[in-house]
């Protein structure tokens, strides 16, 4: 099996995951992982992997540590009476803490991480009493605290004061005995764990105690005082006790462990499981990894990418499926065109998938459960074993065919090569006869162009190809289904000026049909090359088209919402007005009453106020628009008038096509390709008569002072300053932002950059305000 994970780069996968793991055995575990798990376990893996991945995004980070293999120290712990270490006592207490953190973290997150909640619930790792327990045990250095125990604490600062009052006592000495020239300094040192002073060898026996060391040169001895050896024996005797206080403490600590090591080895592998499944969600965020689709069982790669190639530059994406009632596809094409890649980056990504990894592929990617793979890539030849090229080829191919199932995948490189080209595509036909009966899914590269005739005349294969560039002869690395490549082998010798006269008779004595199949497929694969980039203009195009569309749409909208509350705006003052008017006429008529006026009087005051009542009444008060509903195809015929919603008016339909469901309208002498849902029946068109009342300006140039502004307001601003600049058929504009620390000239250029109402903009010439100020030229 790591035969088979060499050949295809897996072993670098897995090294590149172990890189991103903090705990030993996760390390461990990364660089041996494996494939062809059952399916039920990659998919729950993969799973894991695509929560940790969106976590590591977009949340907090994890309560996670780095820690050595346990197992010894578990090993040890379980043996009645042994005493763990103070590092590894305290080691275990920040497990416990950590895989409590852990078990909380996804508490509180009930509902967000479905499968690693379910996972941290089996370990159920809470052991907060001991944890806290141990820890009291410790100071920050992760020593044995002073107030471990209270006779801990009595024996250190008993130990601290006998220490003192040696260090008093012999400073003293030291100082007296220099100024009586026994000293060679006046410093005190430290040989065997006791205070001693540096003393003339030749002053030795004016200086009483004991001997403990001397130097190099012999000219130094180094004495403890005979007065301090007392005081010295007593912080022996002192340190001894603590240490026995320490190893004490330390055996009960171990105790209290042994009694839950089950439980700590549950936090140990929770942690170390955690560590591994962040491993994949760090590979998966670098190298954008996401989960196949598991609902369909079919070879569909979408923007599939080599991993081992992706650790060091950026592939060309693999697009291939398998068509419907195909078991394989025939790869041909030239020499270092990317066939071998193609096949490596499909068993790959086979591979990745059964080991439950995240792939480099869409998540629209599909992918069958295979038992097994097979991989026959590279010659194989064995000098000490006396193989030839050809013979492990053989040997490989007897190996598949004996043991692949209609389960297995199988992946040849150069079938039918190193031999007899004749008898070679004889043997490459009989492979992939045996195993398309079988119903093996294959997936081989040849040059032999026997095979690329079978993938017609056989109903199991496809005829693949790589896309080659006919007119620099090089390769693009991008595959293309359903057309046999061209080897180029003879344009290829062409353009290295290999001799006239070998060209001629390769030319020859390939023969014209050959000859003339060759071109067949260049110039078939010329003309998809010219088809693919006039597919991709026109779907820009046809963005293009959809976005200005979008962008009329909305501007409609909104100029109809701002009319029609100006309407009703306009009504409101009006009514306003009628009812000031009718207040001052009744006013008037209480007044011609009050003075006996004559009925006439009465009646022309009153047809005034009727008068402008009517008038009122004769204004269009609108209504809010019920929204017709769309056509469907089914409704349409060519010559039907329809109404377009999103240009207000109606269009006469050109053709129908009933294949791409789309609909040739014209408006006004304009054809527009359009979608059914965007067309309703055909409306009676109001011809409005409106004012717009708008400021004038001068000349032909327009000035925007943005200078003071926040970014926000300065593009809201700028927006709205090129719309009144249209409006107003201004074509030139100049703003100003200042220069200060740029940041205000760099909102407005972004801004202005993806406006596709700027023809050009650019920074004014000095004398003009020159970084300060941006000139703009708007589109006609």
């Amino acid at each position: 099996m790591e035969k088979l994970y060499q050949q295809l780069g897996f072993h670098l996968v897995r090294e590149k995951l172990a890189e991103y793991t903090s705990t030993e055995n996760a390390h461990s575990k990364a660089l041996s992982a494996g494939s062809f798990l059952p399916k039920s376990i990659y998919l729950l893996r993969q799973q894991q992997y695509l929560e940790m991945r969106d976590l590591l995004a977009l949340d907090t980070s994890l309560p996670l540590i780095g820690f050595r293999a346990q197992e010894d120290i578990i090993a040890k712990g379980k043996v009645n009476g042994t005493i763990l270490h103070e590092e590894e006592i305290f080691g275990f207490s920040e497990i416990m803490q950590h895989a409590r953190q852990l078990s909380a973290y996804f508490h509180q997150r009930e509902g967000k991480y479905s499968e690693l909640t379910k996972l941290i619930r089996i370990y159920n790792p809470d052991l907060k009493d001991l944890e806290q327990q141990l820890f009291k045990l410790f100071n920050a250095e992760r020593q044995i605290a002073d107030n471990a125990s209270p006779e801990l604490s009595r024996l250190r600062k008993k130990i601290n004061k006998i220490d003192q009052n040696i260090r008093i006592k012999v400073s003293h000495i030291a100082s007296k005995w220099m100024e009586e020239s026994i000293a060679a300094e006046d410093v005190v040192a430290f040989r065997n764990g006791r205070q001693v002073i540096p003393i003339r060898a030749s002053r030795k026996s004016k200086a009483p105690g004991i001997i403990h060391d001397q130097s190099q040169t012999g000219q130094t001895v180094y004495v403890e005082p005979m007065v301090i050896v007392e005081m010295n024996n007593e912080l022996y005797q002192a340190k001894q006790e603590e240490r026995n206080e320490v190893r004490r403490i330390l055996l009960k600590a171990s105790d209290q462990i042994r009694e839950y090591l089950p439980s700590i080895e549950l936090c140990i592998e929770a942690l170390e499981t955690f560590d591994l499944i962040r491993a994949h969600g760090r590979l998966a965020l670098e190298y954008h990894l996401d989960k196949p689709d598991d609902k369909d069982n079919k070879l569909r790669i979408v923007k599939g990418r080599n991993l081992e190639l992706n650790f060091s530059t950026e592939p060309v994406p693999l697009d291939l499926h398998l068509p419907e009632g195909k078991c394989g596809i025939i790869i041909t094409g030239p020499n270092a065109g990317g066939k071998t890649v193609t096949l490596k980056t499909i068993g790959l990504l086979a591979i990745m998938n059964q080991a439950g990894f995240l792939l480099p592929a869409e998540a629209s990617s599909t992918f069958p459960e295979y038992d097994k793979i097979f991989v026959d890539i590279g010659d194989g030849q064995s000098i000490d074993g006396g193989l030839s090229t050809f013979s492990s080829h053989i040997l490989s191919l007897k190996n598949i065919v004996e043991q692949a199932t209609n389960k297995s995948l199988v992946l040849i490189d150069e079938l039918g090569t190193g031999t007899d080209p004749d008898e070679g595509a004889a043997l490459a036909e009989g492979v992939l006869k045996v195993l398309s009966e079988r119903g093996t899914t294959i997936i081989a590269t040849t040059h032999h162009g026997s095979l690329k005739t079978l993938a017609f005349d056989s109903p199991h294969f496809e005829n693949g190809s790589m896309k080659f560039n006919d007119k620099n002869l090089i390769p693009d690395y991008e595959f293309i289904l359903g057309i046999p490549g061209s080897s180029y082998a003879i344009e290829i010798a062409n353009r290295y000026n290999l001799d006239e006269r070998v060209i001629k008779h390769a030319k020859e004595r390939v023969g014209k049909q050959r000859e003339k199949l060759e071109r067949l497929i260049v110039d078939l694969q010329r003309k998809i090359s010219r088809y693919d980039i006039q597919l991709k203009e026109s779907k820009k195009k046809e963005k293009d088209y959809l976005e200005k569309l979008n962008y009329i749409d909305s501007k409609k909208s909104d100029i109809d919402h701002k009319f029609k509350r100006a309407e009703k705006d306009a009504v409101k003052r009006a009514e306003s007005m009628i009812a000031d008017l009718r207040r001052e006429l009744e006013s008037s008529i209480r007044e011609i009453r009050e003075h006996q006026a004559s009925k006439n009087s009465i009646r022309e005051a009153q047809s005034v106020f009727l008068k402008a009542k009517e008038t009122l009444n004769n204004i269009d008060i609108p209504e809010p628009d019920v929204k017709a509903r769309s056509l469907k195809m089914n409704e349409l015929n060519v010559g039907m008038t329809v109404h377009v919603p999103a240009m207000s008016q109606n269009g006469v339909i050109l053709e129908i096509n009933q294949k791409t469901k789309k609909i040739w309208v014209d408006i006004d002498g304009s054809r527009l390709r359009l979608q059914a849902n965007w067309l309703e029946p055909e409306k009676k068109i109001k011809q409005r008569i409106s004012t717009m009342v708008s400021h004038s300006f001068a000349g032909s140039s327009y000035h925007l002072d943005l200078r003071g502004k926040r970014a926000e307001e300065a593009v809201m601003e700028t927006d709205k300053f090129i719309d009144n600049a249209i409006l107003n058929g201004i074509n030139t504009l100049e703003i100003l932002h200042g220069t200060g620390g740029g940041i205000l000239q760099k909102v407005i250029h972004d801004f202005l950059s993806g406006d596709r109402r700027i023809k050009e903009y650019k920074f004014a010439p000095p004398d003009q305000g020159g970084v300060g100020v941006t000139l703009v030229n708007l589109k006609n």
